[in-house]
C-alpha cells in the first residue's frame, strides 16, 4: 500500500504522507519503539511522511459503544488511553490529506 501511495498521481498532484492506524493487520497498538520506528522508516524511504495516528475507540468484537454504559465505555477509554501513551515515530509532519503538486 505504502507503494501503491507514493507512486498514486492525478493530474500532477500526489500524497505526501499517510495515516498510521494503530489496529492489526495494520499496526499493532502494542507495538514498540523499535517498531515503529521500522514502520516510520518504511514511509520515509518512500518520500512520505505520517499525517496523523488513528486508533480504534470501538470494541474490536462489537457490541457495545464508546458512547453506551460505564462497562461499555471502559474498554474504548482503555483503547484510546493505551493508544495516547504508544510511542510516536519520529517521521510525523504535517497531514496525509495534503497533496502536493510536482
Amino acid at each position: 500500500m505504502l507503494d501503491l501511495t507514493a507512486k498514486a498521481e492525478v493530474n500532477g498532484v500526489k500524497f505526501d504522507g499517510v495515516d498510521m492506524f494503530l489496529f492489526d493487520p495494520h499496526v499493532n497498538i502494542d507495538s514498540g519503539n523499535d517498531d515503529l520506528k521500522r514502520i516510520a522508516d518504511k514511509i520515509r524511504a518512500r518520500g512520505l511522511v505520517v499525517g496523523s495516528v488513528v486508533a480504534p475507540i470501538w470494541p474490536p468484537t462489537g457490541g457495545g459503544s464508546a458512547m453506551g454504559s460505564e462497562t461499555n465505555a471502559r474498554p474504548s477509554s482503555a483503547r484510546s488511553a493505551k493508544a495516547a501513551a504508544s510511542p510516536r515515530p519520529s517521521a510525523t509532519s504535517g497531514s496525509a490529506a495534503r497533496r502536493r503538486a510536482h
